[in-house]
């Protein structure tokens, strides 16, 4: 059974390790992009804790799939710029692409959330806790950046959609009353070839599929929303959690070095005491 090499990414761990316990608000000063927080002090629980190896799974899942998105994005403006060239041809083909590649990225977004909301293990504590919920906070802004551009991406061509939409109903829709639309038509269509027939009809059902392709880009939009939304709630949630995270540990250290001191003392008076 073929196994996935983890030598790379505990390279990484290592040479991260080091700013394990720098200031977090100085860590969320920094560029979520360009900085493997995620990562960071992973290598020294893999042995101690069992969940750290699955943590480690769905940190690189999660990035593999971050990864891909870009160019699927870039991949679907290119078939939303060529759908939108002006011509009668049939597109029923450009339609089905943008749809399956819309919906992948869509899901896409949507494994990420999961994945992202799995990484958080409510039995960790102290630093451990702190460092999962880092590890949730730094994925939890990567993937909000990249919705956004798939958002924009997304508005963008349904107001061009929306916009030619409106143009073909101009051509193959009446403001009269819908009796007399129906009279003109049923008149209209005497006076036609059967080929024009077909054509008239075929641009007919070409408008509806465009309404279709405009609902189902509207849903994306909406889910969109809400994931960028969650994301946005993780990122506030984990922030109080880990002011709080960091106080306790901040105050256990403190306790620790006081405890230290004083048995320090205690062994000095000791000392003297047996010497006597």
């Amino acid at each position: 059974m073929a196994t996935r090499s983890r030598t790379f990414l505990f390279i990484q761990y290592r040479s991260s390790y080091g700013h394990t316990h720098r200031n977090r608000r100085n860590v969320e000063n920094e560029s979520a992009l360009y900085r493997p927080i995620e990562y960071t002090g992973l290598i020294d629980n893999v042995s101690e804790h069992s969940h750290s190896i699955e943590m480690v799974d769905k940190v690189q899942e999660v990035n593999v799939i971050m990864d891909a998105i870009p160019s699927q994005v870039q991949r679907l403006k290119k078939l939303h710029n060529e759908h939108l060239l002006p011509g009668f041809n049939d597109r029923t083909d450009d339609e089905l692409k943008i749809n399956k590649l819309t919906l992948e990225i869509t899901n896409n977004f949507q494994n990420c959330q999961r994945l992202i909301h799995s990484i958080y293990n409510p039995n960790l504590k102290g630093q451990n806790l702190a460092m999962s919920k880092n590890i949730q906070m730094s994925l939890a802004q990567k993937i909000q950046q990249l919705s956004l551009v798939f958002q924009k991406t997304q508005q963008t061509y349904l107001k061009q959609l929306s916009k030619r939409n409106n143009q073909s109903k101009d051509v193959f829709e009446s403001e009269l009353p819908e009796d007399d639309r129906i009279a003109m038509e049923y008149t209209f269509d005497l006076n036609l070839t059967d080929e024009q027939i077909l054509d008239y009809e075929a641009a007919s059902s070409a408008v509806k599929n465009r309404e279709s392709e405009v609902e189902m880009i509207h849903k994306s939009i909406v889910d969109l929303s809400v994931i960028f939304k969650d994301m946005q709630q993780m990122v506030i949630h984990q922030g109080t959690l880990l002011d709080r995270i960091d106080f306790n540990v901040e105050n256990t250290v403190v306790n620790v070095e006081a405890a230290k001191e004083e048995l320090k003392k205690a062994e000095k008076k000791m000392g003297k005491l047996e010497r006597k």
